[in-house]
């Protein structure tokens, strides 16, 4: 089997005669955890939801405090000593302001992005949606608004939490402040350079995570056996990750050669073969299973493992550069730069498929 057309090899998994269980397992806990985080990487709603539990729950508590200090007469710091109606007034102010805040972020993000999309490429915007300063910003906003809507709750005419209402107040001002650093980020963010160096750069990463000399083998020796099994894909999507552990795993446990047949980036249709294995026992259902879960497919490419996407973006950068529409050379300029030193450090590299086993 060659190379996908996503020009990165998918890897052939041999068995191994002397495969130590600790390593492997180790090798599968780590493949699938790179997988997950990947995966979390691109979810913008994944920080704001921690950061609301995390402020509802820490309202919860300090409120909490505050009774508790105040059943003891001792109030420490320079606590909010203003009447339930005020307490109530500076935490509705700081709800509703930090939502008005959020609407007007998201929507100057999204501006943002269909202006990008439509200057440079589609595909770079991925990216932002990966940001962690655009997720932090969403993240800070929407705690805020939770703790302080969590405190309102709370506020009693004989009881005003003081120290939670100051915390509020403190949360408000820091959602201030990183408004004002968003906006300084995403300026920064879009500027051409910028995102065609982000690109450069994950590419780079990359290359140098999946082109090692120890994935680097050439053409696997060709099964003598014949095709025991056969994985096909239950939808149609490219090829997002292969977990070479996984796969190494199934062939150890039965004994057989395990070949991927789309690589990273490739478009596998539904009923499509992504897995063969060759020789072996009876693999049984579960070990298909394994195999073709082992091959995750998603809706677009990711860079993950797909060196050739990086390629493309850049691609895709120079060729609208150079439309009528654009027409700006040096864009055009920066990105076969940055493309040409990306072969440079690929053409160090064996491209020929891959070969793991459970060592």
């Amino acid at each position: 089997m060659g190379p996908g057309a996503a020009g990165y090899p998918a890897p052939a998994v041999a068995p191994s005669d002397h495969p130590p269980p600790e390593r492997r397992a180790r090798a599968a806990r780590g493949g699938g955890l790179a997988r997950v985080v990947d995966e979390l990487r691109g979810r913008l709603w994944l920080w704001p939801a921690v950061a609301g539990a995390a402020a509802v729950a820490a309202a919860e508590l300090l409120v909490r405090l505050d009774r508790a200090l105040e059943d003891l007469g001792d109030v420490p710091l320079p606590a909010f000593t203003g009447g339930a109606s005020a307490a109530r007034s500076v935490l509705s102010t700081i709800a509703t302001s930090t939502m008005t805040v959020l609407g007007v972020t998201v929507s100057l993000t999204l501006a943002v992005l269909a202006l990008t999309a439509q200057g440079y490429s589609p595909r770079v915007l991925r990216r932002f949606m990966r940001d962690r300063g655009v997720q932090a910003v969403v993240a800070t906003l929407i705690g805020a608004f939770a703790f302080a809507l969590v405190a309102l709750r709370q506020v009693r005419e004989d009881a005003v939490p003081g120290i939670t209402v100051s915390v509020a107040v403190v949360l408000a001002l820091a959602s201030l402040g990183v408004l004002v650093w968003f906006f300084h980020h995403l300026a920064s963010e879009i500027r051409v350079e910028r995102i065609i160096g982000t690109v450069w750069g994950e590419t780079r990463a990359v290359i140098e995570a999946t082109l090692t000399e120890e994935h680097a083998g050439g053409e696997p020796p060709a099964p003598e056996a014949p095709v025991a099994a056969e994985a096909r894909a239950t939808r149609t999507g490219r090829v997002a990750w292969i977990d070479e552990a996984a796969l190494a795993e199934v062939a150890r446990s039965t004994g057989a050669t395990v070949v991927v047949v789309p690589a990273p980036g490739d478009l596998v249709t539904e009923g499509e073969v992504v897995a063969r294995l060759h020789g072996g026992g009876e693999p049984g259902g579960e070990r298909l299973s394994a195999a073709l879960g082992a091959v995750r497919l998603a809706t677009e490419r990711t860079l993950a493992r797909d060196v050739a996407f990086g390629l493309r973006q850049l691609t895709d950068i120079a060729l609208r550069a150079l439309s009528p529409s654009v027409n700006d050379p040096t864009t055009a300029e920066e990105a076969v730069l940055r493309s040409a030193d990306l072969l440079r450090r690929i053409s160090g590299r064996a491209l020929g498929a891959c070969v793991a086993d459970a060592d």
